[in-house]
Formats: C-alpha cells, sequence, structure tokens
C-alpha cells in the first residue's frame, strides 16, 4: 500500500468558476518514504482577487507552463493508481477545482475517493485550526513555504508522525480516524454541476426570459425547493414553459398565483400558502394542462 497526498493551486477561483495553475503529487511508500514528488505548472492568467496575495508562483512561470489538458493526462494516470490511499488537506476544494476545469475542456471528470487530513486529525486530536501550517505546528513539523511541493509533503509527514507515535500502521490510522474523513469526487462533481445548473436557474428568475405575450401574462407561479436542487432537470422544464408563457417565476410561494408542489409535505415554501385561498396547488404534469380561466387571479398579490 502506498500513500499519495495531492494539491491544487489557482489563479482564480470565484463562484462557479477557478482557473487552476499548478498541481503537485506526493508518492510515498508504506514507510512513508516518499518515492516521487511533482509540482507541475498549468498555464494560467496572473492571481487576481484576494488569490493576488496568496498565490506565491511566479507569473511568468503560469504564462509558458503546458495547457491543462497536457497536465491532466498525468492527473488522470495518479488518480488511477492503485492499492493507494489518496490524502490531502481538503480534497473536496481540490475536486472542485478539477471538476470545473474539467468540465471547461470537455473531459470526463476524475473518479477517486481521498481522505481529508484535517477530518482524518480531528478524529486523533482536537485541532481547532484549518491552516495547514498550523496543524504542522501542533505536531512540531517542517512547513517550509519554500520547499517544493510543501504542501503535499506536509500531509505526509503529518500521517507519517501520527502512526510512528502511535505505532500503527497507515491502514490501521485509517480504519481508526478515517470515518467521516472520506471524500468521494462524484458526490463534490455533483454538487458542482448542480451549482453551475442553479446558476442557470436564476435567469428564470430574473425575469429577463419572460415572454412579452401568452397565456400566463401577469401571472406568478412557485415551485418546491426540489426543483431547483435534487429534481432540476424538472426545475428547468417548469421554468422554460411558465415564461415561454408569458408567466413569472418566484421563490415567493406567498407572492404566486399558482405553487407547482412535489408531493412533500415538509416543503418549507407549502407552509405559507396553507391559508392563501388564491394559490392554486398543482402537480408537474398538471402546468401544462392548466385551465388558466379555471381559477380567480390576484395579480395584486
Amino acid at each position: 500500500m502506498k500513500l499519495v497526498a495531492f494539491d491544487t493551486g489557482c489563479s482564480r477561483d470565484y463562484n462557479n468558476f477557478c482557473e487552476m495553475c499548478l498541481f503537485g503529487f506526493v508518492i510515498a511508500n508504506e514507510n512513508f518514504e516518499i518515492e516521487t514528488s511533482e509540482y507541475m505548472f498549468i498555464k494560467a492568467n496572473k492571481p487576481t482577487g484576494r488569490l493576488r496575495n496568496i498565490v506565491r508562483v511566479d507569473s511568468k512561470k503560469l504564462s509558458i507552463a503546458p495547457d491543462y489538458g497536457v497536465v491532466r493526462k498525468i492527473i488522470s494516470q495518479i488518480f488511477g493508481l492503485e492499492d493507494v490511499v489518496f490524502i490531502a488537506h481538503s480534497p473536496e476544494n481540490n475536486f472542485r477545482h478539477l471538476c470545473i476545469m474539467d468540465r471547461r475542456y470537455g473531459i470526463s471528470p476524475i473518479k477517486c475517493k481521498a481522505y481529508d487530513v484535517l477530518v482524518l486529525l480531528r478524529n486523533y486530536v482536537n485541532i481547532p485550526l484549518y491552516s495547514l501550517s498550523d496543524i504542522a505546528g501542533t505536531f512540531g513539523i517542517k512547513f517550509d513555504h519554500s520547499e517544493s511541493n510543501h504542501r503535499a509533503k506536509t500531509c505526509i509527514r503529518i500521517v507519517e508522525y501520527i502512526c510512528k507515535e502511535e505505532r500503527i500502521s497507515l491502514k490501521q490510522f485509517i480504519e481508526v480516524c478515517g470515518r467521516g474523513a472520506l471524500v468521494d469526487s462524484e458526490i463534490v462533481n455533483h454538487r458542482v454541476l448542480i451549482a453551475f445548473k442553479q446558476k442557470r436557474m436564476e435567469l428564470f428568475y430574473s425575469g429577463k426570459m419572460v415572454a412579452k405575450n401568452g397565456k400566463f401574462s401577469n401571472m406568478k407561479f412557485a415551485m418546491s425547493e426540489s426543483f431547483e436542487n435534487e429534481n432540476i432537470e424538472v426545475g428547468f422544464r417548469i421554468g422554460e414553459y411558465v415564461t415561454h408563457n408569458g408567466g413569472i417565476m418566484t421563490k415567493r410561494s406567498s407572492e404566486a398565483n399558482v405553487f407547482i408542489w412535489d408531493g412533500n409535505a415538509t416543503s418549507k415554501r407549502l407552509g405559507p400558502i396553507y391559508s392563501m385561498n388564491h394559490i392554486k396547488v398543482i402537480k408537474p404534469s398538471e402546468l401544462f394542462t392548466i385551465d388558466v380561466a379555471a381559477f380567480s387571479l390576484d395579480c395584486s398579490q
């Protein structure tokens, strides 16, 4: 069994956009001896925003670095290794960066499970701080910014320290402290894609998509929260149909004339409409056959 620590860096990272500028990884054997350590720069723009002061990479290196597509082939090989334990400081963030970049390049996302070093440690000892340098300092472990691939190497050293201190193997440490520390890239990818879709969904709520005329003109529609999350594909169909026919989408069910319900009695948006007789509650399928003239509209709501 081998141990692989990895790390990503971005020159820009906000909302559903990031620009990865580096990927580093360290491979160690079961005795924690480092066999491979690589720190790969990725072509990117100069760091901006808060990252301007955080990213210490010379921007000239980024301008001449290989494209993400080139580096991604190596990344794929790393995550394809077998009989390996993957660790990182915040693997969820790293998987998110990879997912966003993969989406931009039209590459199938990485499938991997990795342990979050912080959660492993919290299952072992009470550590209130999240900074990797603070965690390293707690155990008196070297954390030198000038050292190549220092973040991934520090993750290896932290795990090595605890295993040797407790006289246990890597496998035993994972078995004891691994609960809740495992991060699945597929779950992260799903969340990221949902975030992209939710951003698109906001267009329906903005009013910019509403047709000038249609059978739903001057009508407002609200829907259960699930149509913006796990059932977002249905939500898109609802939003498209409503706005195409001149209707307005709102997140405030109390403002609506029609509430499209997913059948969940605990829906938070269902509560405010119980005492409002002017709001018609329908199922998604009923939206496409609704008789607008069949109920009284109070458009002042």
